[in-house]
């Protein structure tokens, strides 16, 4: 008896398995101690041309839920994975860990990046605030926004903001990452948040003012800049006790770092822009 099937050859009874690259999970140990493991990123690797393609997670999200303000440490874990992974590099850090990588078939790398990430990096996923609960301003917020108002306001003219925002410096103590969203010829900058508790919004300037006197030093540049994007919707108390945690560190700031606060993302951009013109 002859079947439907049976008219088929081999070849057209299923469709040939081409490798058509291989894809590899990003792991983070965020805590040495516990050794609990979180999936971070993917990085696929096309077979054909060798193209190596990385995404992380950029934003704390449910992270946030179980290690609070230490979650933007896992963020930026992250990003050093993600520029080692797509560089080829060997992991940097016995907190990150590269999967052996597993091959994949009939598409292509961009499109198994994505499906693997969603997939496989769930803590990616957005937090949801609590009905009538306030959105917090996080440092990828305010950079996302304030870089989106100096587009917008000055069309082809932002060259100085990096293609590459993670730099490696090279010190005397080995290569360290910091992360560089703004490079004019001679400056570096960045961008944050101040929509943080007192004592977290203490250590997260102090760390941001060591980033970029470390950069301006090793990168050889004249002047570095922090631009603060500061919440409004805050009650008086809460906002006064931001503005004294940004006025006790910016006075004590190096003369050559320039420190802006601005309450909009707009008016944020303004200064950026500015700023960025002067280190052309």
């Amino acid at each position: 008896m002859t079947t439907a099937l049976g008219w088929l050859t081999p070849a057209e009874s299923a469709p040939k398995m081409v490798e058509a690259g291989r894809v590899f999970v990003i792991r983070c140990v965020p805590d040495v101690f516990t050794g609990e493991v979180v999936n971070i990123g993917v990085c696929a690797i096309d077979a054909a041309s060798g193209k190596r393609y990385a995404k992380v997670i950029t934003d704390p999200g449910r992270l946030a839920c179980f290690y609070g303000d230490s979650a933007s440490n896992v963020v930026a874990i992250a990003m050093v994975a993600g520029e080692a992974a797509q560089s080829a590099a060997a992991s940097p850090s016995e907190q990150i860990i590269f999967d052996e990588p597993a091959p994949y078939y009939n598409t292509t790398a961009q499109d198994v990046l994505e499906s693997t990430f969603s997939m496989q990096v769930t803590c990616a996923l957005p937090q949801r605030p609590k009905s009538g609960e306030k959105v917090q301003i996080t440092d990828d917020i305010a950079r996302e926004s304030a870089l989106d108002a100096v587009k917008k306001a000055r069309q082809l003219q932002t060259d100085f903001i990096a293609n590459t925002p993670l730099v490696m410096l090279n010190t005397d103590k080995g290569p360290r990452p910091v992360y560089i969203p703004l490079q004019p010829a001679h400056a570096v900058g960045t961008i944050r948040s101040a929509d943080y508790g007192a004592e977290s919004l203490r250590l997260h300037l102090l760390e941001s003012v060591l980033d970029m006197e470390a950069a301006q030093r090793w990168r050889n540049k004249k002047a570095a800049g922090l631009f603060i994007l500061r919440p409004t919707s805050h009650d008086k108390k809460q906002l006064s006790a931001i503005d004294k945690v940004i006025d006790g560190i910016a006075w004590r700031c190096n003369q050559s770092l320039h420190v802006e606060i601005e309450p909009t993302a707009d008016a944020l951009a303004r200064k950026i822009g500015t700023w960025a013109d002067a280190h052309a």
